[in-house]
């Protein structure tokens, strides 16, 4: 509703997995692309909001304090990342030709996401990211800002 919230219709995009327009489709590169044009030039005052609804799942990650890494699943993926008995990937632990290493490269892990879309804001900037998925309560990790953390 670009009216009500006074959001010009040209800063506003849309990205669908049907869209015959491959730029527009939401691909791990795609998505990224737009993330990085999201947060670009934000100044103090403005408002920015991301909103992603789709898949997200768990890979392993020994360096965060639950032992995971949530990872949005992007358009054109190599499959779950599940490897063939159902388990986790563990990336860590596979060796580099296991076929199910491709099964990475469509996903945007949590802390890439928060990188691009968060921790190079400007304080003042007010973003509003919605995840309507499954295990997105830490895609961006803890909203404190690494400038407050003492």
């Amino acid at each position: 509703m670009p009216g009500k919230w006074r959001y010009p219709e040209q800063n506003i995009t849309v990205m669908l997995d049907k869209r015959v327009d491959h730029s527009m489709q939401p691909t791990r590169k795609n998505i990224i692309r737009e993330l990085r044009e999201l947060a670009k030039d934000a100044q103090p005052g403005d408002r920015r909001v991301f909103y992603f609804a789709g898949h997200c799942y768990q890979i392993i990650n020994r360096n965060e304090e639950d032992g995971l890494d949530e990872a949005l699943l992007t358009h054109g993926h190599n499959g779950e990342p599940f490897d063939a008995q159902g388990r986790l990937l563990d990336p860590d632990n596979m060796p580099p030709d296991d076929p199910d290493r491709k099964k990475l490269e469509g996903l945007i892990i949590d802390n890439e996401l928060r990188d691009i879309l968060v921790d190079h804001l400007p304080p003042g900037v007010t973003l509003v990211a919605v995840f309507d998925t499954c295990h997105s309560g830490t895609l961006l990790g803890t909203l404190i800002p690494p400038s407050l953390v003492k």
